[in-house]
């Protein structure tokens, strides 16, 4: 018996189509237009400027030394995050589930970051990080610490301000990556504790054995949800360092917004935003490929 296929105005169609006009509108038809402006060249004022040019945007990022500096800076950038990111929240949701008396409280308090406006933690961090005026540096006076106080260009340093951003990063989207563990460490059997208590085992011999491993399901999504906030990075380099210094904090988001709104070069703006997103979507793959989410996991 031949099974009849649902017309398109049937009711599971009617019940997705909002969600798909909202994806269209706001996804889809971005995308195309920015994939439009990238084979153009325009200063972004008058229609009448507008000068098809076809691939030459993207024949230009070849020989750009910033773009692939750039990009080599955003490759750096998701792989060290990502790791401190779901690390520091795989540790902190093992710990809250040890059944602290203020395990609840602490759960919100790391989920705070995740709330706060980018622009506030951007502001906030170059404040505390000034050499001059800075609390962290003197702190560090102040406590004998002067020698870290000497170290103390923290933004002024190609080499260091890289990971100043990347730590600031992992310390804001942590409480993603917590929530995510936590969500699936609620749903272990607590049969499979009190088993592992019987035959000897220490809470950290069940964190390793029984915990770890059943996270393996959930993992990928902590990764791929760090992967693309890490990808897309934008506020924190632009507010604190504008992609100084010597574009040593240079990644592709801050490198577009530079062309396509600072230097009023939109097409070639446009065509460094369609790669990052290229980019995005083949990271996107290989977590899922490398991985195991196109397999089931338990």
């Amino acid at each position: 018996m031949t099974q009849k296929i649902a017309p398109f105005w049937s009711g599971p169609y009617i019940f997705i189509l909002p969600a798909l006009l909202v994806y269209v509108i706001f996804m889809i038809v971005p995308f195309v237009g920015t994939i439009g402006l990238s084979l153009i060249k325009w200063e972004g004022f008058s229609f009448d400027d507008i000068k098809f040019i076809g691939l030459q945007n993207y024949r230009d990022l070849l020989v750009d030394s910033v773009y692939w500096l750039s990009l080599r800076n955003s490759l750096v950038f998701v792989a060290a995050a990502v790791a401190f990111q779901c690390t520091l929240g795989l540790i902190v949701a093992l710990l809250l589930e040890q059944k602290l008396a203020i395990g609840n409280f602490l759960r919100g308090s790391y989920f705070i970051p995740a709330i706060i406006s980018l622009i506030i933690i951007g502001i906030a961090f170059e404040s505390l990080l000034n050499p001059t005026l800075g609390v962290l540096d003197k702190i560090l006076r102040t406590v004998g610490l002067e020698k870290f106080s000497v170290l103390g260009m923290w933004l002024a340093s190609k080499k260091k301000a890289i990971w100043v951003l990347i730590l600031i990063q992992g310390w804001y989207g942590f409480g993603w990556s917590m929530f995510i563990f936590i969500s699936r460490l609620k749903l272990i059997d607590p049969q499979l504790y009190e088993a592992a208590e019987i035959d000897g085992a220490t809470a950290w011999q069940k964190n390793l054995y029984v915990s770890i491993p059943l996270l393996r399901g959930v993992a990928p999504v902590a990764v791929l949800f760090a992967a693309m906030s890490a990808m897309k990075i934008f506020t924190v380099p632009y507010v604190m360092t504008r992609g100084g210094p010597n574009h040593g904090t240079e990644v592709l988001a801050t490198w577009a917004f530079s062309h396509g709104i600072a230097y009023q070069h939109v097409g070639y703006g446009s065509a460094i935003s369609v790669t990052l997103l290229i980019f995005g979507m083949i990271l996107g793959f290989f977590i899922f490929k490398a991985m195991g989410m196109g397999r089931s996991n338990a």
